[in-house]
């Protein structure tokens, strides 16, 4: 039977604990990070999107096609901006902008659209993947385009930098602006962590070990003393004596043991 002796399976117990911990706070760690970069990255959408449709006010009034792809050239000058699309509130196309460098990827939508109320709009916020049930690529923000219908003060078309400051009857939707942003800078991100991370678990898996094992020899070195001692005694050598320099439990145990083989030395004087 393969016998395992104790500093071996202390030394197995302390690294497995340490890696299952290491791995815990690393997946814990990347979990969080990619939670909360992915909640900016939805911010930045819905900012860059609502920014967009407080600007094209005037160029889906006058569906002037010109103005709208000027805004939209702006726009895409973002790294991880893909495209822009604007349309009238019957879904016809009054622009419609993507990278030119870039080939268009064939986008899966994902399900569970998100919708957000923001100023007076609401954001609606449609996950795409590259494959169906596969991992995020990119994020796509729709916002509606207002203007005000009603009385004015002057013959100037005001653009509506602030809803809030309107009244809602006021407030008439005449298109949409949709943007769409990548999210390949997360993905490298997670992807430079993860090696990151894999690093530094290996690095303080090792060093953990190697604590260990100092510890262990400390620890149990006077007790395999004191089991050899305890062998030759059985032999009939009572004049083993166990040193200790350390005075913990192991120090006082080696005392004890030096206490008992006297007193059987004693005793077999007095016997003889």
């Amino acid at each position: 039977m393969l016998r395992i002796s104790l500093a071996l399976r202390f030394i197995v117990f302390i690294s497995l604990l340490i890696l299952a911990t290491s791995l815990s706070l690393s997946v814990f760690s990347l979990y969080r990070y990619a939670e909360v970069e992915d909640e900016q990255l939805r911010q930045r959408g819905i900012s860059l999107t609502r920014n967009l449709a407080h600007n094209a006010e005037l160029g889906v009034l006058t569906r002037n096609a010109d103005l709208l792809r000027e805004l939209g050239s702006g726009l895409l000058n973002e790294a991880d901006v893909l495209s822009i699309v604007v349309v009238d509130p019957d879904g016809n196309p009054l622009l419609e902008s993507r990278r030119p460098e870039q080939s268009p990827p064939h986008f899966t939508v994902l399900p569970g659209e998100v919708t957000r109320q923001v100023g007076a709009g609401e954001a609606r916020i449609t996950a795409f993947a590259i494959e169906a049930g596969g991992r995020k690529e990119a994020y796509e923000v729709s916002y509606p385009v207002f203007t005000r219908r009603g009385e004015r003060h002057n013959e100037e078309i005001g653009f509506l930098l602030e809803e809030e400051e309107s009244a809602p009857n006021r407030l008439e939707t005449i298109g949409y602006v949709r943007v769409m942003t990548s999210l390949a800078g997360l993905h490298e991100s997670m992807a430079d962590l993860k090696w990151l991370f894999g690093l530094l678990t290996a690095l303080v898996i090792s060093v953990a070990i190697f604590l260990t094992v100092m510890l262990v020899r400390r620890m149990v070195g006077p007790l395999q003393a004191l089991a050899a001692a305890t062998r030759r005694i059985a032999g009939g050598n009572l004049d083993e004596v166990v040193r200790s320099a350390s005075n913990d439990e192991i120090g006082q145990l080696a005392s004890s043991f030096n206490q008992m083989t006297s007193e059987l030395k004693r005793s077999r004087r007095e016997l003889e």
